[in-house]
């Protein structure tokens, strides 16, 4: 497994998304946050959120070089939304929203 600095940080930047979308589900869950490595390029993965009823999906790429994750994720309680975000090493940006 190799967690280069590149990785930690889209790690990280992903544990502030799932935080800031599900934060009191994660606590009070005890929900375990994935771990990033280049194991999981071209692997779509799932983290179920509960009390979310949905979670995330994510899908870690190397393109040109440079890591990129899409992730997108499904909250389906009082009327649901979706949301889709693009993660790299400086941050992550909403890509699209509304869905489900």
């Amino acid at each position: 497994m190799n967690i280069d600095n590149e990785l930690l940080k889209i790690q990280e930047n992903f544990h502030k998304l799932i935080n800031e979308r599900a934060e009191e589900l994660v606590k009070e869950n005890n929900v375990s946050l994935p771990n990033i490595s280049d194991e999981i390029v071209d692997k779509e993965q799932w983290i179920p959120i509960p009390g979310m009823c949905g979670g995330f999906s994510y899908l870690l790429k190397k393109e040109n070089g440079n890591f990129q994750m899409y992730v997108k994720s499904w909250c389906r309680v009082v009327g649901g939304s979706g949301q889709a975000h693009t993660i790299d090493k400086n941050g992550y940006t909403l890509t699209d929203e509304g869905f489900v």
